[in-house]
């Protein structure tokens, strides 16, 4: 489920709170994210730590309208960040796909220096820290390094079976252990990948009035394994 922010064309996952993050070994980030200091928080993690998780989950802590989410990519101009309050929490995912780029870092620089100014926060998300990232401006990597730094762990399997576990429960889903354990077996360790399938799951147990049970969670798994090796039969494509 997803909900939109500002007047931006960016939705939110609606799922994505802190109260549905399983922690693990992320505490003290999870914990300084929910007290975000002044300017704010470098947040970096590999692909699969929940970094973007954290990040909207800011914004759904935030009063209304006192917070934005944007997810960073080549294509997204620096200009939608222009004429943005500097009393804001505005929180940047994947900020190092646009390192290099200088219309994006001197935009860094502004957020960074209005957030100084009026208070606001600035929660940054990269894989790596901000000198691995290699910002052209010295500016842009000196005033970011002064972030609150804070490096994710991916999750464990105990972890990622707590956070299948604790993702179905937000979700009103009685999603059996063994069921868990199955699908962590059998599916992809990708956590967004796992929770996707438990919207899968919640629609079919929805339409067919059907429990999460082992049997019916390894028979739609199946089902769907199948499903793709003949689409790759039929496409001449050997995954």
């Amino acid at each position: 489920m997803v909900t939109p922010q500002l007047s931006l064309d960016v939705t939110l996952d609606v799922e994505a709170r802190f109260e549905t993050y399983h922690a693990g070994p992320n505490v003290e980030a999870v914990a300084a994210l929910q007290q975000l200091p002044t300017p704010g928080i470098w947040l970096a993690g590999e692909p699969n730590s929940g970094r973007s998780h954290l990040l909207q989950a800011v914004i759904a802590a935030a009063p209304v309208g006192q917070a934005i989410f944007l997810p960073i990519t080549q294509s997204l101009p620096a200009s939608c960040v222009d004429g943005l309050p500097g009393n804001m929490t505005v929180c940047l995912d994947d900020v190092d796909t646009v390192a290099g780029n200088d219309e994006w870092e001197r935009a860094l620089l502004l957020l960074y220096e209005n957030a100084l100014k009026f208070d606001g926060r600035l929660v940054i998300s990269a894989t790596g820290n901000v000198a691995e990232c290699g910002f052209r401006l010295p500016d842009v990597e000196s005033r970011l390094s002064s972030l609150a730094r804070f490096r994710l762990r991916v999750p464990s399997d105990e972890d990622q079976y707590a956070a299948l576990l604790k993702r179905a429960e937000a979700r009103g889903l009685r999603l059996s252990e063994d069921a868990a354990a199955y699908m962590l077996k059998h599916l992809p360790r990708a956590l967004s990948t796992l929770f996707e399938w438990l919207r899968v799951l919640d629609h079919h147990s929805l339409s067919s009035g059907r429990k999460l049970t082992l049997p019916f969670v390894r028979g739609l798994v199946r089902e769907s394994a199948a499903d793709l090796q003949r689409a790759a039969e039929l496409t001449g494509f050997d995954h």
